[in-house]
């Protein structure tokens, strides 16, 4: 069985910072680049763009292509290079969405167009509008515009040799921050870094050859055992990139004791730097059941919605009563949306190393504290129990 999904990432955040500009009079006037002029040559289109993206950063504006001519064999002859809110809205067939957007179109005529010279193969501005009819983005907000962000070649395989080794993703982006002398004059944002990191962890998932192993593994198991499922998702250029896989014997244990399902996402493989992510619980003697395993490229919500639709497409459409799990936001949201009446807990060990790190000045000052805080999570069976034993666990500290 086989599972494509296709993700798709978009941050229209230039609305949001139409909302938050100055008026046109405080906005930068081309610090670093002279006004385009008629006449001005460059020698290709992609060329231009540049030219006039770093204008339109010092002016305080972020850019699009617009309308476009070609020749017979495809060659851009004309392009129109405009403000990026530039247009009207148009009403949806649907209607209105329930949910409204904000608003921040504007009919502004700045733009810039661009022409192909016949003679030498140039690209000439033939058009040049200079006037703002909305408010500009001020200094401080002017790299978080969409055209403002593109992490260049060489900054790209400088982030992926940082994060081969070992830098965390914070630490690259404070890097690049410090070096540029600034994240407003950096030409990318801390999410930029990450979903770079993220697509090279895709195209990198699993080494040469391990993917093929894997399928013949899946396959052989199949043969084996006519009950032993797998899947396997793909993202959108076509690279694996999660996987779940479980067999006859897990499925007839969660048949009975799925009840109660624990999901625990801590663990990891050395190789891959990829959670691994077992479905377990508990059988009728005491001891951990095992009921299918995943090995999941992110943490998104999108890969946990896919993931939990997989594991019950594979239990005949069983939910658990209650599901355990750490506390981590992407995993709540993907459980309200699948396991809508499920009651989702949390594991009292991921609450008790929680507490010990958000109250460990309390557990340093009191010797007695830590035992009592142990015996308040692990030895009451009843809420009157808990809040009577935790009030004496804190009067006691106190």
């Amino acid at each position: 069985m086989v599972i494509i999904e296709t993700h798709s990432m978009h941050e229209d955040i230039d609305d949001f910072l139409m909302e938050k500009d100055v008026p046109m009079s405080e906005g930068l006037k081309g610090a670093n680049e002279e006004v385009p002029k008629i006449g001005m040559e460059f020698d290709s289109e992609e060329r231009a763009y540049e030219y006039y993206n770093r204008y339109a950063r010092g002016v305080g504006f972020g850019i699009r292509r617009d309308s476009t001519t070609h020749r017979k064999d495809k060659t851009i002859s004309r392009r129109a290079l405009v403000f990026s809110n530039q247009g009207n809205y148009r009403k949806h067939i649907r209607g209105s969405p329930m949910k409204r957007c904000l608003h921040a179109r504007t009919v502004c005529e700045a733009k810039l167009v661009i022409k192909l010279v016949s003679d030498d193969s140039k690209y000439s501005i033939v058009e040049f509008v200079e006037k703002h009819n909305h408010v500009l983005t001020c200094p401080g907000q002017v790299h978080l515009l969409r055209s403002q962000r593109n992490i260049e070649t060489a900054q790209a395989r400088l982030i992926e040799n940082m994060r081969d080794a070992g830098i965390s993703q914070k630490n690259i982006f404070v890097y690049f921050s410090v070096e540029s002398g600034g994240s407003q004059i950096l030409n990318f944002t801390q999410m930029d870094c990450n979903n770079h990191i993220q697509r090279r962890r895709r195209q990198d998932v699993l080494k040469k050859g391990d993917v093929e192993h894997l399928l013949e593994y899946f396959l052989e198991k199949q043969k084996d055992n006519p009950y032993f499922f797998y899947a396997i998702e793909m993202d959108e250029p076509g690279q694996l990139c999660n996987y779940f896989w479980t067999d006859a014997k897990c499925m007839m244990d969660y048949s009975f004791f799925g009840d109660v399902l624990i999901f625990d996402t801590t663990f990891g493989t050395n190789g891959y730097d990829k959670p691994f992510a077992p479905f377990v619980g508990k059988n009728n003697h005491g001891p951990t059941t095992l009921f299918g395993c995943a090995l999941l490229l992110d943490g998104s919500t999108d890969s946990f919605v896919l993931l939990f639709k997989t594991f019950l497409n594979a239990m005949n459409g069983k939910h658990p009563q209650t599901i355990f799990t750490d506390q981590a936001t992407p995993i709540m949201n993907a459980i309200n949306l699948v396991f809508p009446n499920t009651h989702h807990r949390l594991c009292l060990c991921h609450i008790f190393e929680l507490a010990a790190k958000h109250l460990s000045h309390v557990f340093a000052s009191s010797e007695f504290f830590s035992k009592d805080f142990k015996k308040c999570i692990y030895e009451n069976e009843t809420k009157d129990e808990f809040e009577s034993m935790w009030k004496s666990c804190f009067k006691n500290t106190s």
